[in-house]
């Protein structure tokens, strides 16, 4: 969900209390929860009130939006108003304005606030009721840039945004354009909008109004600013103001617009263009009652937005083959993505997310019920985009997928890679792919293609498949959890495990990487600078894919038609890693260094098992020798006391023998 400051969720507008307390000629209407902000937010202002979670707005009212309500006589915060940053997002809410008459005008804008004076420091202005406000008309003798979402009554409406010549180096305005680039209903024909049924919009009953602002705001210096539109719509009928010819004038406001803008609204009796007819109309209170607007939501006007929690930022998928609903994206056969922080028609080596995962877990929900035989669909992480030899930035040999590198050097560019999942219904496989030494420039040459991999088909023949006796059923969607387990090593963090857990309700598979300990060390530093994720659904022939899923799948089998339907991902998720779930060795025997075992210190218990078994072999051959010793002189003895009695003389040799014939004997 996007956090800058808006988050992409919708929420019926509360508005809470009535009146507030006059703060410098302004008062706290009352608490707006609007979810799109992330916060709470207050209406300040002056000549509204609350009807059951609707804001009624009288003749003469003013308001604009703050993230906090003063209270007392402490006046209004220059700095307090609430920035809403647009770009790449929609605005819309539900407006009753059948009691506005001709010559009057209910106006809801966004305008830089608050307005700086000549010396670069918050100007009050001439409006007691509206503190710091400014337009590009030289509202409260203040100018500012200005973008016009609604200028309306029940005979017209129109929409502009208005430019402004360069600011001072202070930021101060002085001439703006107060006619703008504009839109509006009474120039779209006579049966356009208006009171009657005649129209396609009948003002006597509630409209919807959806803005949407096309561009980018991620960075104020490179923000892009490139369409707009606000629609009209009651019912099944629409009438759309395009802004498509107000390509300079969108421009110019791409930096206010990314820094963010106040929302101001206002209802107040001035001329506007409307019906041919209407100044010569007469206005009074019948004609000039209540406003009623309800429904504020703030939504992505950008169709490949899809939230990633615990990433932090705004995502979205750019590439080709899929469709995105909320955090769901369905993925057709061939399908290619990268995760961006800008929602945009062109891949930008520098737009890039980058996922820094070592000591988490990133988790996802994944349907592969039909991805058949010989088709994968990888979720995986490279070390991208590529560099040249010189360090640039290398867009490699895919122009469908621009700065693309892998392991395998596909589109011409190597790079290390982290396979999360490369899977059909019948296997399932996770691998690590460490690269030799890149260049001084940071260009790769040749990486290791095999990788350390796990696989479903050692988990025996019923972990695995399309059916219910499957320990995991790829008939239906699972979760995939992968840890990326770290450990403190002398020159910092160290990548020293990865477990990858496959769970379908109370069932589970773990793939355990211990035995990559050394290998995965390697990886270490991509993972600590941030990797891409990338997304892909390919393969055609069984002979392709035979490294994947044989021999559970024929020789004979093709990734097309019905076997390659429709896969889908949804709830990605980057949580912290809990450290007790799986215990992680480093492989002492390639050498490695110190794991998370035991403290890290898995060759003192090797030491220690070693000490005892030594121990008990000494002790063990003691003991033999002692058991042996004893048995010979009990036979010694007994020998001795069997023999009969005799006289000193008679145990006297009576000949000498020789040894060998001492053994003739039988001595």
């Amino acid at each position: 969900m996007v956090q800058l400051p808006l988050q992409l969720m919708l929420m019926p507008l509360l508005v809470q209390g009535t009146l507030g307390v006059a703060v410098a000629g302004a008062s706290c209407f009352g608490l707006i929860s609007i979810e799109g902000l992330g916060r709470p937010s207050y209406l300040l202002g002056h000549g509204g009130l609350d009807h059951n979670s609707r804001l009624s707005l009288q003749r003469g009212s003013s308001f604009v939006v703050a993230q906090t309500c003063p209270k007392g006589e402490q006046g209004v915060n220059p700095h307090s108003f609430t920035q809403f940053q647009m770009l790449g997002k929609t605005f819309s809410f539900t407006i009753d304005l059948s009691k506005v008459g001709c010559a009057h005008n209910l106006r809801l804008s966004l305008v830089p606030s608050p307005a700086l004076g000549a010396d670069g420091k918050p100007s009050l202005g001439t409006c007691p009721e509206s503190p710091y406000a400014c337009g590009a008309d030289g509202a409260c003798e203040q100018s500012c840039p200005e973008v016009t979402i609604m200028e309306a009554n029940r005979h017209a409406f129109s929409a502009a945004p208005h430019r402004c010549d360069a600011p001072s180096s202070k930021g101060h305005f002085t001439k703006c354009d107060r006619a703008g680039c504009g839109r509006s209903t009474h120039k779209m024909g006579g049966a356009a909008y208006g009171p009657g049924a005649k129209y396609k919009i009948d003002t006597r009953h509630p409209m919807k109004v959806h803005a949407e602002f096309h561009g980018s705001g991620l960075w104020a210096g490179n923000a892009t600013f490139t369409g707009m539109t606000v629609t009209l719509q009651q019912g099944g009928s629409k009438v759309v103001l395009d802004f498509s010819g107000c390509g300079s004038y969108l421009t110019d406001l791409a930096v206010s617009m990314a820094k963010g803008m106040a929302m101001r609204l206002s209802y107040q009796e001035r001329p506007s263009a409307g019906a041919k007819d209407e100044d010569a109309m007469t206005c009074s209170k019948s004609n000039a009652g209540e406003a009623i607007m309800t429904d504020i939501k703030i939504a992505s006007a950008c169709r490949s937005e899809i939230p990633i929690k615990g990433f932090g930022t705004a995502t979205y998928m750019s590439g080709r083959g899929t469709e995105i609903s909320g955090d769901r994206m369905s993925l057709e056969h061939y399908s290619a993505l990268g995760v961006t922080t800008t929602c945009s028609n062109h891949w930008d080596p520098t737009g890039f997310a980058l996922f820094k995962v070592l000591g988490k877990t990133l988790s996802f929900v994944v349907d592969l019920s039909k991805v058949g035989c010989a088709c994968n669909l990888a979720l995986y992480l490279i070390n991208g985009p590529p560099k040249d030899e010189t360090g640039q930035p290398a867009v490699g040999t895919c122009s469908w997928s621009p700065y693309y590198c892998d392991s395998n050097g596909v589109c011409g560019e190597h790079c290390p890679e982290v396979d999360i999942m490369e899977a059909n219904s019948h296997a399932f496989a996770a691998t690590p792919h460490k690269c030799d030494a890149p260049s001084l420039s940071g260009q790769y040459s040749s990486c290791d293609r095999k990788g350390c991999s796990q696989h479903t088909a050692s988990l025996g023949a019923r972990a695995y498949g399309p059916a219910d006796h499957y320990r995991i059923n790829t008939l239906r969607p699972f979760e995939v959890r992968t840890s990326f387990h770290e450990a403190s090593g002398s020159t910092g963090p160290m990548f020293v495990g990865m477990t990858t857990v496959l769970r379908q309700g109370d069932r589970e598979l773990t793939m355990d990487h211990r035995h990559c300990s050394r290998y995965i060390e390697a990886l270490t530093a991509p993972l600590l600078q941030g990797m891409i994720l990338r997304i892909s659904y390919w393969g055609k022939k069984a002979s392709t894919m035979a490294w994947l899923d044989s021999p559970v799948c024929g020789d004979t089998q093709v990734c097309d038609g019905a076997f390659a339907g429709k896969a889908a991902i949804g709830n990605i998720t980057i949580d912290d890693l809990d450290s007790t779930s799986v215990q992680v060795e480093t492989d002492g025997q390639q050498g490695g260094t110190a794991g998370v075992w035991l403290g890290g210190q898995p060759w003192m218990v090797a030491a220690f098992v070693l000490f005892l078994g030594v121990q008990c072999t000494i002790l063990s051959c003691l003991f033999c020798y002692a058991a042996s010793l004893f048995q010979w002189l009990a036979g010694a003895l007994n020998a001795e006391v069997d023999q009969p009695m005799q006289s000193p003389e008679s145990r006297l040799p009576t000949e000498t023998m020789r040894p060998g014939e001492m053994a003739q004997s039988g001595a």
